[in-house]
Parts: structure tokens; C-alpha cells; sequence
């Protein structure tokens, strides 16, 4: 289990093991048995039965009394529940947003899906503010169109593709966007092998984006956030040199929405 640490804050080791517990209890996904336990978190027995009496006391844990077997109840599950029903994606996204701005000088947004269309919820002006790219808040624009929204389908099943496009048609607002099916299965291909996506001029003449995905606690990727330039500043060299920070930055905000890879 990874954790930060604030500067001058003295970390809790119990506190961490105890969580360390419920973690690989979760890993298990059936009821587990102390040793097994113990072993896989290379833990002494009794130390690892001595949380789980605190975790059973707190109502977290339960021990079958038949097989010896200890298993999570489902208060983590309300928990989890409760921060769901507070979470608000672009209050942890915004400060990302704004330095990964800062430090290309480029314009950065936030995304999400709403239906068969990919949404604009949150973005930071890069300087000039001359990009009509940089959608507003409310924007919406066609899933395969974008770098943004290719993420959001790359999962899809074909048979959910198919539904999709049999409502949309393939809506094709440059002549470079994907205007074939076959054309769509090779580029999300291409993006579940490399782990981003690009928008090649395919939503606005004269525009590139990159593009990278944001999982949720369940694994799914439920959100996107992309830097956008014009064609001139926006070279594929200049791509492999944001593709570090933006991944880093992506993977950085699917861990506070509870991804563990």
C-alpha cells in the first residue's frame, strides 16, 4: 500500500497496517484464513490477529465461527457509498488542470460522458486564449471525434458500439475524422495498447490534442482530461514530450477516485 506523507506529519505505521489488512482482505474477495493472510502480507500471525480483533470491534470485519474464515460486512461498502455521494471530480481535478497548464502554457480539460456524447465539465485557458478548442463548460462533442472521448468508448463492447453508432451515424466534422467503423475499431485498438489517445484535426481544423483516461474505484474509465494546441505547437515530438506528465497526472487522479492498479 502507497501513501503520502506531508512534510513534518509522523505516519501512523498501525493505522497503516490495519488498512494494509482491509486492503488485501478486498484482494481476496472470499473469506481468508489467518495464515493466509499473514503470509501474503509477510506479517506475524499474531500481529495480523490482533488488527482484525480492533477491525471485528469496529464492525469492519467478521470471523465464521465455523471455518476460522474472516471476511469483510459491508460497512466499507456504505462508506464507500457516502464518499461517493460527496465526490466531486472536478474540485480534485482542478489544481492538475491548472499546473499542468502552467507548465506546457497550453490549455487543459476535463471530461465525462453523458450519453453518446462527450461532455466538457471543467478547463484551464492555456495563454492567449485565442483556442476555440478549449471547449466551454457544457460543450459537447462526438465520442469518436476526440481525443477525450475515444477513452471514454475504448471499452465498450462491440454490440454497445453498435448501438451507438446505429443512433449517431459517424458524424465527421473534419475530413479527418473517423468516419467508418473499421476506422474506429483500429484506433481504440491502438489506444487500449498505448494507454492515451490523440484528436488528429478531427474535431477542428487546425487542432491537436492528447488525450489521457481516468479510472474510477471499479477500474472503469469514467472521466478524461487532454491538452489541446494548435497543429504548429503540437508535433508529435512535442506529444511524447507531455505524454510523461500527462499520464502521471491522469494516474495521480484515478487513485483519489480510489483506482488501484
Amino acid at each position: 500500500m502507497s501513501s503520502v506523507q506531508s512534510p513534518g506529519v509522523k505516519k501512523n505505521q498501525s493505522l497503516g497496517k490495519a488498512l494494509s489488512i482491509l486492503e488485501k482482505m478486498v484482494e481476496f474477495r472470499e473469506p481468508v484464513k489467518l495464515k493466509s493472510l499473514s503470509d501474503s502480507l509477510n506479517l506475524p500471525a499474531a500481529t495480523v490477529l490482533r488488527f482484525l480483533g480492533t477491525l471485528m470491534d469496529c464492525g469492519y470485519v467478521q470471523k465464521n465461527p465455523d471455518t476460522g474464515d474472516y471476511y469483510l460486512t459491508l460497512k466499507l461498502a456504505r462508506l464507500g457509498e457516502e464518499v461517493q455521494s460527496r465526490f466531486e471530480i472536478r474540485t480534485i481535478a482542478r489544481p492538475v488542470l491548472s499546473s499542468l497548464s502552467r507548465e506546457f502554457n497550453e490549455s487543459v480539460s476535463l471530461a465525462v460522458r453523458q450519453g453518446n456524447d462527450v461532455v466538457y465539465i471543467d478547463g484551464v485557458e492555456g495563454p492567449g486564449h485565442t483556442l476555440r478548442t478549449l471547449k466551454k463548460i457544457g460543450h459537447r462533442a462526438p465520442l469518436h471525434c476526440t481525443g477525450v472521448g475515444k477513452l471514454l468508448i475504448m471499452e465498450d463492447s462491440p454490440e454497445a458500439l453498435d448501438t451507438m453508432f446505429a443512433q449517431t451515424g459517424f458524424t465527421a466534422p473534419t475530413e479527418f475524422s473517423l468516419s467508418s467503423r473499421e476506422a474506429v475499431d483500429a484506433e481504440l485498438q491502438s489506444i487500449r495498447n498505448s494507454g492515451y489517445a490523440l484528436d488528429n484535426q478531427e474535431c477542428e481544423y487546425g487542432v491537436r490534442c492528447v488525450a489521457a483516461p481516468l479510472r474510477d474505484y471499479s477500474g472503469r474509465v469514467t472521466a478524461s482530461i487532454s491538452m489541446t494546441a494548435p497543429l504548429a505547437r503540437m508535433s508529435d515530438e512535442r506529444i511524447a514530450s507531455i505524454l510523461p506528465r500527462l499520464l502521471e497526472s491522469a494516474s495521480f487522479l484515478s487513485r483519489q477516485m480510489g483506482f488501484s492498479s
